[in-house]
This record gives structure tokens, C-alpha cells and sequence, in this order.
């Protein structure tokens, strides 16, 4: 049928502008995860020794490379769930069209960072029509509804919504990253 699209998933620590053009050549898209501003992003995703700060080691990575090829993974949690739209628009001025976000699943949610996420979501959609409203550019945003419905859809639900397949490190492909984490046969 139609050719898969192929999307490398990377924290861009070791990415270069080499790497990125063979990627690309290739109709790869790279997926850079990372989860907002340096504050923001090295809240979660630091070094090990607390050597530096991975944010700020992508964006010198990625400096003067064109965004057409590559995309944005944003995991948000409770804590940063507050400048959730603030790192998007980031992102957005950087030149990234394609950003995705996501609540961290392996998080308990109380109802105070539930209210916290329906602000954040109601920023985003004003946020979002806004560019469509000023004429901007608008960028592709993945399908979250129902993560953010906060039930237990059935793994067809999950596969119809998400619409992602991932071939996993173990030699299975699971649905939806962590949202189901069991392999498909």
C-alpha cells in the first residue's frame, strides 16, 4: 500500500547536522523530546551526572538546521502542566510545526492538577485558533482526545484515536508509546 512514515524519536544530545540530512534524505522525520523551556525541559530530562543542560545542549545542536524535517515531543506533567502553552508557543517561534504533547501517564493526577490541565487545555485552544484567526501559520498537533478524556478506552479505541505504531526496542510493536504498553501480534 502507501509507504510507512518513519519517525526517529531522539533527546538531540548527539544530534548533528550531518546526521539530520541523511535522516531526511531518507524521508525520516527526527522527533526531538523535549519538554519546553530550559527550566522546564531539564526538570525531567537532565543529564545523569547533572553534567549540563540538555536543552541547552539540542538547541546549539540544531542551530541554523532546517525545521521541515523534524517535530516536537513534549511530555507535560503536574508540575509543569502551568506553562504547558508558554512551551508550545516557544517551540512554535523556534520554527517547529509539528509539536505533540502528552500527559505523563505514570503520574497520579490529583483534582487540583486536573483543573490545572482543563486551564491549560482551554490556553491551548485559544492559543491554537488564534493562528488560524491572525493568519499565522498553524502547526500539526497530535491527537491526544482521549488521553485527555481521562478514561480507559479498549486497546481498538486506543489504536483508532492514536493512530501510532511503534516497534519497540524488544522487537514488538506496541500502540501509542506508553499509553498501551502491550505488544500487537
Amino acid at each position: 500500500g502507501s509507504p510507512a512514515a518513519v519517525s526517529v524519536f531522539t533527546n538531540g544530545t548527539l544530534l548533528s547536522a550531518e546526521k539530520l540530512e541523511a535522516l531526511g534524505s531518507n524521508g525520516v522525520w527526527t522527533i526531538l523530546s523535549l519538554d519546553g523551556n530550559k527550566e522546564t525541559n531539564d526538570l525531567n530530562r537532565g543529564y545523569h551526572d547533572d553534567s549540563g543542560s540538555v536543552y541547552d545542549d539540542v538547541m546549539a545542536n540544531i542551530e541554523g538546521l532546517p525545521r521541515s524535517k523534524m517535530g516536537i515531543n513534549m511530555v507535560f506533567n503536574s508540575k509543569t502542566v502551568g506553562s504547558l502553552v508558554r512551551n508550545i508557543d516557544l517551540f512554535y517561534r523556534k520554527g517547529f510545526r509539528s509539536i505533540a504533547f502528552y500527559p505523563e501517564l505514570y503520574e497520579t493526577w490529583s483534582q487540583k492538577d486536573l483543573a490545572a490541565l482543563d486551564k491549560a487545555l482551554l490556553e491551548f485552544e485559544a492559543y491554537y485558533f488564534s493562528k488560524f484567526e491572525s493568519s499565522q501559520e498553524p502547526f500539526t498537533v497530535s491527537p491526544v482526545p482521549s488521553i485527555l478524556e481521562r478514561t480507559a478506552p479498549s486497546a481498538k479505541a486506543w489504536w483508532h484515536e492514536c493512530g501510532n505504531l511503534i516497534l519497540g526496542g524488544d522487537g514488538n510493536y506496541h500502540i501509542c508509546d506508553k499509553a498501551m504498553s502491550f505488544p500487537l501480534e
